[in-house]
């Protein structure tokens, strides 16, 4: 690999965590109200008291509601994603032309 390739493939890199991202920013920028109280009320902590994969998995959980679920089912669901599901979530709203989760 040259250093050119090499240089290319770390700015595509940073294109594509910038672009993660924003597509998280948008997703949390979208919840409402009442949102942010069923993520409180369920985890026990308000989002932005959360970190590491909590907040994801908080929006994963907010996705689920908006697609139907009832809060328990939802948490249930979230928090018996493997590591590997969290990583698959990520790339599915980030390839995904809705970048809002909505």
């Amino acid at each position: 690999m040259t250093q050119d390739d090499y240089d290319q493939d770390q700015t595509q890199d940073q294109h594509e965590e910038e672009r993660a991202q924003t597509v998280v920013t948008q997703l949390v920028r979208s919840m409402t109200g009442f949102e942010d109280l069923a993520v409180a009320s369920a985890f026990g902590k308000q989002f932005d008291q959360m970190s590491g994969t909590f907040c994801i998995r908080a929006l994963v959980f907010v996705t689920k509601r908006r697609e139907g679920l009832k809060d328990r089912d939802a948490y249930r669901m979230v928090m018996s994603m493997t590591g590997q599901d969290i990583d698959d979530w990520i790339k599915k709203i980030y390839e995904s032309p809705d970048a809002e989760g909505n």
